[in-house]
């Protein structure tokens, strides 16, 4: 992952969670790719290139735990991943509903 740094926080708004049927951890690692994603100083940007073993060591979750989290909030419409790459980012709905509730 290089140059990206761990991610101090996260706020985690609950009934904006609850909406959006995510765990506690599906939300932070959501949260953690959308940051991850948008940092400008990443050499690819608009995605999360961190491994699943980086994101798993920020909050202490295994590879495998990682990865079932990542393929439920897939299918939950939470990220995206372009196959290709295997790259991550998180969608419009993810936008709409945290990042805009953030900016009440």
């Amino acid at each position: 992952m290089g140059q990206e740094k761990t991610p101090k926080y996260t706020t985690i708004i609950h009934k904006v969670r609850l909406e959006l049927d995510l765990s506690c951890n599906e939300y932070c690692v959501a949260d953690i790719i959308f940051s991850l994603s948008n940092n400008p100083d990443s050499k690819i940007q608009g995605w999360c290139w961190a491994t699943r073993k980086t994101i798993g060591k920020f909050i202490g979750i295994t590879d495998r735990g990682i990865t079932k989290i990542i393929q439920r909030i897939i299918r939950k419409g939470i990220v995206e991943k372009d196959e290709e790459t295997k790259y991550l980012k998180t969608t419009s709905l993810w936008y709409n509903s945290v990042v805009l509730e953030r900016l009440k």
